[in-house]
């Protein structure tokens, strides 16, 4: 009796996952990035010059302790990222073959956008760059 429940509850469970991350989920982080570089005017478009920039300028303060912008935001990506999406794309791409590495860029050129809302503030060591500063919605 009580494995039949189980399997049962298993099945709909099993059911629901799979709608969500199947359909559901791809379709809601590619419509949310899609809206977010709508609304602020394709800012990763925009300001690729600008991030060039301050990823490849000199470190500000000279000496073994400073931190270069392109250090900055290599430090900042290994904290965001991890060893778990690593570890998850390697495996779409295992699994997935030539269509994950298709799909793959064309989902985070989209979805980059959010990351960049969530974090407005200028990195350290940008100078003047105007890449990071917070873009309103409205």
């Amino acid at each position: 009796m009580q494995s039949d429940l189980m399997q049962s509850l298993i099945g709909i469970t099993d059911t629901i996952d799979t709608y969500m991350y199947t359909y559901c989920l791809v379709i809601l982080l590619i419509a949310a990035g899609i809206y977010f570089s709508v609304r602020t005017k394709f800012v990763q478009l925009r300001y690729i010059k600008d991030m060039i920039q301050c990823v490849t300028e000199k470190k500000h303060v000279k000496g073994e302790h400073s931190v270069s912008a392109f250090q900055a935001l290599m430090m900042s990506t290994a904290s965001r990222v991890g060893t778990g999406n690593i570890a998850g794309v390697s495996t779409a791409i295992a699994l997935g073959g030539p269509g994950a590495i298709t799909l793959a860029p064309a989902t985070s050129r989209v979805s980059r956008q959010q990351s960049r809302l969530a974090a407005p503030e200028p990195l350290s060591g940008c100078g003047s760059c105007a890449l990071w500063e917070a873009q309103p919605l409205l």
